[in-house]
């Protein structure tokens, strides 16, 4: 059996690098974990059960433990949406330019 290197980066870009993934799976990335942590702050801050949350957003109580376990991979982004305002929590976007972009006509 093969023993994989543990690596520790804190740049979004740089882990995009390492993975070689593209950018714009790096920006899903972004959004995911920022909606995942806020998720776990609301539920902490409650003291509302995983039960009691999953009835409250209309899910199942995995998908909300698997949230909780910051595995988000095959949940979509509107049920982190839908458990965020399930918690009173409204979700504000902003825009920029992309870094990729303004690199490229650099």
């Amino acid at each position: 059996m093969r023993t994989q290197k543990k690596i520790t980066n804190k740049k979004t870009f740089d882990l995009n690098h390492i993975l070689e993934k593209n950018p714009e799976a790096t920006v899903e990335w972004k959004l995911r974990l920022s909606l995942t942590k806020e998720i776990k702050k609301c539920l902490k801050e409650q003291g509302v059960t995983v039960t009691e949350m999953a009835i409250k957003a209309k899910t199942s109580r995995a998908r909300i433990a698997r949230i909780l376990q910051d595995n988000t991979t095959g949940i979509s982004i509107d049920v982190l949406l839908k458990v965020l305002w399930a918690c009173g929590r409204t979700v504000n976007i902003s825009y920029s330019k992309s870094r990729v972009l303004q690199n490229n006509h650099s």
